[in-house]
Parts: structure tokens; sequence; C-alpha cells
């Protein structure tokens, strides 16, 4: 599993996008299905491609952080307690190993968002998609107060996501770390 993720991690996303239609392709040529749009052209909306194309890497990501960080809490000694103490291997999984997981997989998340960021503009251009990141785009070149606005109103709903999160996340740590 780590190889294969590791594979998917190195590829270049223009590859794993051409990649994917160069199949959708080789399939309809083979079967005469076509499984998805590969392009939009004219009034036409193609959906199901792209976001996949999206996914790929963000979950490839965050699926070798999370079985990283799965190993790494495995090892350390409060597990060994636990199953010393009689616990099951299911029930040391899921109320000790993921609760301590998630906390590095949200912050994890936020290089993410950053990924499928860089990518949403790289997906537009290849699928013919005229989307947001292609208007922010052109919106640099040719009026920068709109760049300005469109910028904000990227970002600023995934900081206040954030910082809500990691408010959340600091105030249950504490509670959890308070002795009673």
């Amino acid at each position: 599993m780590s190889r294969l993720l590791d594979g998917l991690d190195a590829l270049p996303d223009v590859f794993i996008v051409v990649l994917l239609q160069l199949f959708i392709i080789w399939l309809y040529k083979q079967t005469g299905f076509l499984l998805f749009d590969i392009y939009l052209l004219g009034e036409d909306r193609i959906y199901v491609l792209p976001i996949v194309c999206l996914a790929v890497l963000p979950v490839t990501y965050l699926l070798k952080h999370f079985i990283y960080q799965l190993r790494q809490e495995e090892s350390k000694p409060y597990i060994a307690f636990s199953y010393s103490k009689g616990f099951s291997k299911p029930y040391t999984l899921w109320v000790h190993l993921f609760r301590n997981v998630w906390i590095h997989f949200f912050y994890h998340s936020k290089p993410v968002f950053l990924l499928m960021l860089s990518n949403l503009l790289i997906i537009e251009l290849l699928f013919n998609i005229h989307g947001f990141m292609k208007a922010l785009l052109f919106a640099s070149t040719t009026s920068p107060p709109a760049f300005l606005v469109g910028m904000v109103l990227l970002v600023l709903p995934f900081y206040t996501i954030y910082a809500f999160g990691s408010l959340c996340l600091k105030t249950w740590l504490k509670e959890g770390t308070t002795v009673e």
C-alpha cells in the first residue's frame, strides 16, 4: 500500500490528468462505451473526471500521512498498555489510535487545500472548463481589485474553517489533559 501511494504521489498532476483522459479514450475505442466526457465543448458540462483528477493527489497525500501517523502511534507505550489492560485491538484502534491520528490529519489537511488550489487551475485548463481559477487568472491581468476580491472570497472561508477547527482542537486537547 505504501509503495502504491508513493508511486501515485510521485506522479505529476498533469500526467495523471492526461493518463486518465487517454484511458477513457482507449476504453471508448475498445468497447464503444464512453465512461465520462473528457473535454468541455460548447454548453456541455463535465463534472466527474475533473473531480476525480482533482482528488487523486490529495487523497494519496492524506492517506499516506494517515498510514504513517498510525504506524507512529502504534509504537507508543500507551498502545501496549491498552493491550495489557485487556482491551481488544479494534477498541484500541478506534478509541486511542484514531483520536490521536485525527489531530495530525487535521493539520496535514492545510497543505492539501493549497495543493488542490494549485491543481484546480491546471485541471480547468486541461479540461477547457471556464471556472473560478480561470476567471481569477484573467482578473489578475485585467483588474487587480477584482483579483483581490476573488482571492479574499477564496481564502477567507477556508481560513475561518481552519481557525475555528484549530480553536476547537486546542480546547478539546486542554480538556483532555486537565486533572480533576
